[in-house]
């Protein structure tokens, strides 16, 4: 059975987290059929829950070749599943298979994980709530989603996309309400150049927010590498809790697996635990990551 993940991260092991989902998948071909949309034609409109119905096999070929390249953590195929993405994002027809959706993407991952290691983890991926639904509804939208990823059997949540302290918040209480007993990881995108929130908050402001949720990592995701060393070290600073990170490589052709492994040991030295990718990042990308971190056997 493999070690508790909170467990490998006080006793200092570094993990590979997994690398991008919607953009590999749309690099792969992956086609919408639920909507009959061609992904080369209209790839901005692709949504890869779909593909958790109508191409499962895919989405489980890219989890697995994640899983062999390195990856310690693999993240479910739902970032795009909340209940409020669903609705308002182009998708309501798929509303009443909300709970179907977020459970397959997990049997998904874990049929992945049995063909590849039995020992990586699955992460419940859970995206922040549309600003388009009020602040009573964002709880329940985290909540809901949770719910079925943690009765689905999730090995943690990860709560990803969060801007602003106020998002992390609402998104930490939610989750605390529900008492799941599992893990939960904090993503905070968009990071800037002078290493604060994208909304011009501090990590310290952050850190300060969060004290007495549970949280069991922070992680500075989606953002420019640069960006993301910049904030990985004021992070570092504010927080004591596990840290990691996973950029944004997409419309970088220059962004190669080399160079993710170089900047890679920049973020192992700030004392980052957890390395992956985020959009336009590849199984080549993490497979550049294993020598680098080299974690404990699991």
């Amino acid at each position: 059975m493999a070690t508790d993940i909170t467990t490998r991260l006080k006793r200092g092991d570094t993990l590979v987290l997994d690398g991008a989902t919607k953009t590999e998948l749309r690099r792969r071909g992956v086609t919408d059929t639920l909507k009959g949309q061609e992904l080369q034609r209209k790839g901005a409109s692709f949504k890869p829950t779909t593909a958790n119905i109508d191409a499962p096999e895919r989405v489980q070929e890219l989890h697995e070749d994640y899983v062999r390249a390195g990856a310690d953590i693999i993240t479910t195929n739902t970032f795009n599943s909340s209940p409020s993405k669903i609705r308002l994002r182009g998708m309501a027809h798929l509303a009443d298979r909300f709970e179907e959706i977020n459970r397959v993407a997990v049997e998904i991952a874990m049929r992945a994980r049995a063909a590849s290691n039995p020992k990586s983890y699955v992460a419940g991926s859970i995206p922040p709530p549309l600003r388009e639904i009020d602040e009573a509804r964002k709880a329940i939208d985290v909540a809901d989603q949770a719910r079925v990823l943690a009765a689905s059997g999730v090995d943690l949540i990860m709560l990803e996309y969060n801007g602003s302290v106020r998002e992390c918040v609402t998104a930490l209480t939610a989750v605390a309400a529900l008492k799941l007993d599992l893990p939960v990881f904090l993503g905070i995108r968009k990071a800037t150049a002078d290493g604060s929130l994208s909304t011009g908050e501090s990590f310290q402001e952050l850190a300060s927010a969060i004290k007495g949720l549970p949280v069991d990592a922070v992680l500075v995701m989606c953002s420019l590498p640069d960006n993301t060393s910049a904030a990985l070290q004021l992070l570092r600073n504010a927080y004591s809790g596990p840290i990691g990170a996973y950029p944004n490589a997409e419309h970088d052709d220059n962004y190669t697996p080399p160079v993710h492994s170089r900047y890679a040991r920049e973020w192992l030295s700030m004392g980052a635990q957890i390395v992956g990718g985020c959009c336009g990042t590849t199984p080549e990308h993490i497979a550049a990551l294993r020598p680098v971190l080299k974690p404990v056997a699991i």
